[in-house]
């Protein structure tokens, strides 16, 4: 995406952002406080090879929560820029170290509805 006009549209969200490849596969999957700022520094880098953006708002989730379910979005799909340490989205929620008020059937059906709700 080499347009920065296109990322206006993202002014002022917080949430999760999909970077898609051409083949219509998360390249990258990330969450920010800031989508438009994030995709800025994006493009700046210019090392993530990407073709359009989408974006999911988790307004209402802790931010706990949202970094549980970023991971979990990227051991699921494993971008190819994302390092991912755990290929086991299980493994590594059940070895936190705190305890989270939601199970994992919560998380994969909380990201169902949002993707549901935008798409």
């Amino acid at each position: 995406m080499n347009n920065l006009e296109a990322l206006n549209r993202f002014r002022g969200q917080k949430g999760i952002y999909f970077l898609i490849d051409e083949n219509k596969e998360p390249a990258y999957i990330g969450y920010s406080s800031n989508i438009y700022i994030r995709l800025l520094e994006h493009a700046v880098e210019n090392k993530k090879k990407f073709k359009t953006i989408k974006s999911y708002d988790f307004t209402g989730v802790s931010d706990k929560e949202i970094l549980i379910i970023e991971m979990y979005l990227i051991c699921h799909f494993k971008p190819k820029y994302n390092k991912v340490v755990f290929d086991n989205f299980n493994y590594w929620f059940w070895s936190l170290p705190d305890k989270y008020t939601m199970t994992i059937e919560e998380i994969e059906d909380l990201i169902s509805d949002i993707i549901n709700k935008n798409e």
